[in-house]
């Protein structure tokens, strides 16, 4: 029985889908439809004010059954609430066609997409293992670090897949897996809380993810020596990113004797993250003295995120 009438004009756009035991037609939007409706909700919240865009969530989570093309497009978008609403949809379908959708956002040459497709298929614990170890094989950086951070994030069970691919030698994301697991064994480490004899080993010995960490263990101990190896790690690490752990972990420490080495690298190391980290330590320290070094930095750095953050300590300094 079709609907006629006013009836009609109501579910326009809808078509026939089933029949009820009393032959009333039960009528669903179609997938094109549904499409429409999406992007038309998606265009809304894309330039609504807050309110709005809590109605937009609202309605975009009252459609039980999104088509797979809208999400895979929306999981290109650049807001992030989106991108989180079109992979956990995908995922929910728990079916091959919704996978294959994120398979082929990870490998996709949108790095927002990608990120947030790998971070998906993370959910699926022991089953999105080999799929994100798979994808540390792509030519893509972006794709591999979309990659390695989500097996990072999975944890202990990623281990044993990312030390076998890095014991075949493989070249292309060999070095994203060893931050991968590397990352994974320093979260463990500050599990465990090691005493000083530990840390040092692991300074001399180890790879930069398990350095860095170990020099922020190092930093929340009351150790006399804490100050001085820091101080050592700042200085001669030949990763910045253990650099950058060193400066944070002088500012944690709030003791003056660390002024002089952070001014230092502030002024000198060649890394814009690090002299950052550093201007940021010197105003937590709020030692006088750095004034000089972060007057020099705010008009002479190169890269404006540390002119600025070498103004904000000024300005907190001088400004109580």
């Amino acid at each position: 029985m079709g609907v006629t009438g006013a009836g009609a004009a109501a579910f326009s756009g809808c078509a026939p889908h089933a029949e009820s035991a009393r032959g009333a037609a039960l009528v669903y939007p179609q997938k094109a439809d549904t499409n429409k409706r999406i992007q038309e909700l998606i265009d809304q919240y894309l330039i609504g004010n807050f309110a709005a865009k809590e109605r937009v969530r609202s309605e975009l989570e009252k459609i039980g059954d999104p088509p797979v093309g809208a999400l895979a497009k929306a999981l290109e978008n650049d807001d992030l609430w989106l991108r989180g609403w079109a992979g956990t949809n995908l995922l929910k379908m728990k079916s091959p066609e919704g996978l294959r959708a994120l398979k082929a956002a990870l490998h996709s040459r949108n790095d927002l997409a990608s990120y947030e497709a790998a971070q998906a298929i993370a959910t699926l614990g022991d089953r999105g293992i080999p799929i994100l170890v798979g994808a540390l094989r792509d030519g893509n950086k972006d794709v591999r670090f979309a990659a390695s951070t989500a097996l990072r994030g999975i944890g202990t069970p990623a281990l044993p897949a990312l030390d076998e691919f890095i014991s075949r030698g493989e070249g292309t994301g060999r070095e994203d897996a060893m931050r991968a697991a590397g990352g994974i064994r320093a979260f463990n480490l500050t599990l465990t809380n090691p005493g000083m004899p530990r840390l040092m080993l692991i300074l001399k010995h180890e790879g930069p993810e398990m350095r860095s960490a170990a020099v922020i263990i190092i930093g929340s101990k009351s150790d006399p020596a804490a100050l001085q190896t820091i101080v050592s790690v700042l200085k001669d690490d030949p990763d910045p990113g253990v650099r950058f752990s060193a400066a944070m972990a002088l500012g944690d420490l709030k003791d003056r004797q660390a002024v002089a080495p952070l001014c230092e690298s502030l002024l000198h190391d060649g890394d814009d993250h690090v002299r950052f980290e550093s201007a940021q330590s010197l105003m937590r320290i709020k030692d006088p003295a750095a004034l000089p070094a972060l007057q020099k930095a705010a008009g002479n750095d190169m890269d404006g995120n540390v002119r600025a953050m070498a103004e904000i300590a000024i300005e907190r300094m001088t400004n109580p």
